[in-house]
């Protein structure tokens, strides 16, 4: 009986031993009791940065689109007809003391006296015309381009001075230049050269014509589109 006490006994302090492993509390004399309250800190679980690798941004230059170029289309010009002249020739008396009564024809193949009686239309080209002058004044002249033909073959220059025909009786006003010249035959058959601006003041008094002249007419001279010279010729 003793023995069972005595293993209950030691089997107690067992026991008690096991539960006084705890650090035992120190209780000063004259304070409270403190009590420790175990605190278990949740363990913090560190997640990773995950780092996600984006490619930079790319701004996209704008294509320009150029549109086709339209060629402009040719223009074909129409043709013109023109009078022909010959480049840089000059058409002056040869002899202002006795000026061409007849000048001689500058057309190929033609027999009309000077350069012809069919310029065209407008006004009158470069050349040697003959025709009749009115409404003569300081700087320029009316005239009416008349053709000129040789005396017929047999004829002698009492039949006439020529063949004188008007086929066209359109007026074209001629400018004159500044410095043109006229020749009139005077009465004594000698030729009178005078400037345009003095014989313009009245041009049937310088005009010796023996016979009833009427008309003021003659060869006149033409160059860069001006009258730079006049031939008066005594026509019934």
């Amino acid at each position: 009986m003793k023995r069972w006490m005595s293993l209950a006994a030691g089997a107690a302090l067992v026991v008690a031993a096991c539960s006084s492993s705890a650090t035992p509390e120190t209780t000063v004399a004259g304070e409270a009791p403190t009590t420790v309250v175990s605190t278990t800190v949740a363990p913090v679980t560190t997640v990773p940065a995950t780092t996600t690798s984006q490619p930079a941004p790319t701004t996209a230059v704008p294509v320009t689109t150029t549109p086709p170029t339209t060629a402009a289309p040719t223009t074909t010009a129409a043709p013109t007809t023109t009078t022909t002249t010959v480049a840089g020739t000059v058409y002056e008396v040869p002899d202002p003391s006795n000026p061409d009564y007849y000048p001689a024809p500058l057309q190929a193949g033609s027999d009309l006296f000077g350069s012809g009686c069919s310029p065209g239309a407008g006004p009158l080209p470069d050349g040697i015309w003959f025709g009749q002058l009115t409404n003569v004044g300081p700087n320029s002249f009316d005239f009416d381009l008349m053709c000129f033909a040789p005396n017929p073959p047999g004829s002698t220059e009492e039949d006439g001075i020529g063949d004188i025909t008007n086929n066209n009786p359109a007026i074209r006003t001629v400018p004159v230049g500044s410095s043109a010249h006229v020749y009139v035959l005077d009465a004594a058959m000698n030729w009178m050269d005078m400037l345009y601006q003095t014989w313009s003041v009245a041009p049937t008094l310088g005009n010796g014509c023996p016979l009833p002249c009427t008309f003021l007419q003659g060869w006149v001279y033409v160059n860069g589109g001006e009258a730079t010279e006049i031939t008066m010729v005594w026509t019934p």
